[in-house]
């Protein structure tokens, strides 16, 4: 059975988050996955990321904050019917979980980080309460898994 992932990640600017993405996607699809990328911002690993055959969907936004995010992570769920979501980073966490729990798909966030690396701000609270619904969180270290 071909298995269809959603990845989430703010930008496709040249952080190790967006990297990593880009070496999963590859991977993922030469095992015979159907991989999506849903961004707001492009960069630099744009190309990298279409040549591994993902396809790209771009949701426009003006900042962070603009509810459009939301409703167009909830629409590009319901339209592309992924078997899992996977998000990075702390903006694409509390999107693509909010969104995975309304349309009911299994989510993965990773952590790439610790506690440390949090201020307390209302960002990091909702995060965490986002969380709480992960399928599995995927860590790349003892710190960020114990977080």
């Amino acid at each position: 059975m071909r298995r269809t992932v959603l990845h989430v990640v703010p930008s496709l600017g040249p952080g190790g988050a967006e990297r990593q993405l880009t070496y999963l996607a590859a991977e993922q699809v030469k095992r015979g996955s159907r991989v999506h990328a849903a961004i707001s911002e492009f960069g630099p690993l744009l190309e990298p990321l279409r040549a591994t055959g993902a396809v790209i969907h771009y949701l426009p936004a003006h900042g962070n904050y603009d509810p459009r995010l939301l409703t167009g992570m909830i629409t590009l769920m319901r339209t592309t019917r992924p078997d899992i979501v996977h998000s990075r980073l702390l903006q694409a966490d509390i999107i693509a979980g909010t969104a995975a729990r309304v349309v009911g798909i299994p989510w993965v966030m990773s952590e790439r980080s610790s506690e440390n690396a949090y201020p307390p701000t209302v960002k990091r609270l909702l995060r965490f309460a986002v969380a709480r619904g992960a399928a599995a969180i995927d860590a790349n270290s003892l710190a960020g898994a114990a977080y």
